[in-house]
């Protein structure tokens, strides 16, 4: 009794201080907001995935830059493609993805799309980047030798994560500045090593001493190994496109940013500008020594050990400092997203829990629940196979679902597009970023489901070892399993939604509130 008394106590005052906050709260600027969009989009990606995609396209320099290239592309496709639909006037109580499927297509398919970037990406990866960021953060005291790698547990990188992710969230509630202020550090942070990394493994690209763990030398530069693949191009772009979603976290955060009506469109465009031309060249450093992250690239440039050891545990220093900035971008999407959905009763429960609790309790308990509920799903089988190539590899799938979605809803408004009330940019520009992203991301699902999931991986070799894993690889995880989960993950995307709108529809009595009125509609 006593300990349930003082968290009472705790929360109440929690409460009361967050009111204060909220009342003398701070709009981000132009520059802050650029920051938290790349300090959400660099980092784990880049420095993480980058492994997976030089497994995936066999480390030939070519192909493997070209994955990047393209995945880019397609991404500017998208914010450019938005730059434009983002402009509409539109009074609506979401922002971002909800709000523009709404704007082009109405309430049925925005309803979907809030559902599925509140429950689906944001709650998926909350949880999950905690998890990498636990990763990463341990990493550097393997690489002093500290530690011994794999002396933490999945299921302790789960917790710690949890502990990562609750605190960053508790900074965006109480105070949007001050989640600003520590996105734009760990953004300036983060960029000491990947600037090093890039002059460094460019300028000396012809140095070669890393000797892997067989003892054999491993650097080398990837443009002279193997043979270029397109289809390995696309077979990569899931873990690509992984490396540039964030952008939709900006997206939400219209109204915490200084005339974000007219700002939010340039700061997706510069922003994801900026975020292509860093991921290229960190690739294109990390080819030139057939290096999977930027630590090998430093081992490969200098053959001292004590150096590649003092370089590996500074690297890995700046990348734990990352991956809690790009875990605080993702913080700040996801409460934000809760707080939208509480609003619009979003989903089932929420409007009684909302009259009977309050919008903050409701908010708590939807945004806590859904992380445990991700938490279960990837961690059980994690658990058991004692490796973390399935979450590394899950962790693709949900943004690809949702450039998917982004893809439909830019074909939409294209059809649309002389109905629709925008400011309207160049159409050359618009019609060239719009082809290329639905064609490009339409193309690169087909392509990812019926080639690499269903013939490769679930046909052709499913007994092999996929090309996914982060620091606890292991013996990684065969590829049937991962086809299994995709379409677990697929089922979950499309079903949950339906569900929740059916159990609304037969056990809430009071239709759920209107987001837009028929006049904003007619907008």
């Amino acid at each position: 009794m006593e300990v349930s008394w003082y968290v009472l106590k705790v929360s109440n005052h929690f409460l009361e201080r967050r009111n204060m906050s909220i009342k003398k709260a701070k709009k981000m600027g132009f520059w802050a907001a650029i920051s938290m969009l790349i300090g959400s989009v660099v980092g784990i990606g880049i420095f993480f995935k980058n492994g997976s995609i030089s497994r995936i396209t066999e480390q030939n320099g070519a192909t493997w830059l070209a994955a990047w290239i393209v995945g880019g592309i397609l991404a500017l496709g998208l914010a450019i493609s938005f730059s434009e639909i983002g402009t509409t006037k539109m009074e609506s109580k979401t922002e971002g993805i909800a709000k523009w499927a709404t704007f082009v297509s109405g309430e049925r398919l925005g309803n979907f799309a809030q559902f599925t970037y509140s429950f689906f990406y944001t709650g998926f990866f909350t949880f999950v980047l905690g998890f990498f960021a636990s990763e990463a953060t341990f990493q550097g005291l393997v690489m002093a030798g500290w530690m011994k790698s794999g002396a933490i547990p999945i299921w302790g990188h789960a917790i710690i994560g949890l502990c990562i992710t609750s605190f960053l969230i508790v900074v965006n509630v109480t105070s949007v500045k001050a989640s600003g202020i520590f996105q734009q550090i760990t953004v300036v942070l983060k960029f000491i090593p990947l600037i090093a990394a890039i002059i460094i493994g460019i300028g000396m690209a012809t140095s070669h001493n890393y000797i892997d763990d067989n003892g054999k030398l491993a650097g080398g530069n990837g443009f002279t190994h193997g043979t270029f693949n397109p289809l390995l191009i696309v077979a990569a772009l899931p873990a690509v496109l992984f490396a540039y979603d964030g952008f939709l976290n900006v997206a939400t955060m219209q109204k915490k940013v200084k005339d974000g009506e007219r700002q939010i469109p340039k700061i997706l465009f510069f922003g994801m500008l900026i975020v292509i031309i860093v991921n290229s060249l960190i690739s294109l450093a990390s080819i030139l020594h057939m290096a999977p992250s930027v630590d090998i690239v430093m081992k490969d440039v200098f053959g001292d050990p004590t150096v590649q050891k003092t370089l590996g545990v500074l690297v890995y220093m700046f990348i734990a400092i990352s991956a809690w900035g790009v875990v605080n971008g993702y913080a700040a999407g996801y409460w934000t997203a809760i707080e939208q959905g509480v609003e619009t009763n979003l989903f089932f429960g929420m409007k009684w829990m909302k009259n009977k609790f309050g919008k903050f309790k409701t908010t708590i308990v939807y945004a806590v629940s859904i992380i445990v509920f991700w938490a279960l799903i990837l961690l059980i089988p994690s658990i058991v196979l004692n490796t973390d190539s399935l979450i590394d590899s899950l962790s693709n799938w949900p943004t690809f679902f949702i450039f998917g979605l982004l893809a439909l809803i830019i074909l939409i408004y294209s059809i649309k597009r002389k109905k629709l009330h925008t400011t309207e940019m160049h159409p050359v520009i618009f019609w060239v970023a719009s082809i290329v992203a639905v064609v490009g991301i339409f193309g690169a699902l087909l392509f990812s489901l019926f080639y690499s999931t269903i013939y490769i991986d679930f046909i052709k070799h499913p007994n092999e070892s996929s090309s996914y894993g982060l620091f606890a690889r292991g013996n990684g995880v065969k590829n049937y399993i991962g086809s299994v989960m995709f379409f677990v993950q697929l089922i979950i995307f499309l079903s949950f939604p339906v569900i929740n709108k059916l159990l609304k529809n037969k056990f809430e009595k009071n239709k759920v509130e209107e987001v837009l009125t028929e006049d904003n509609l007619k907008k």
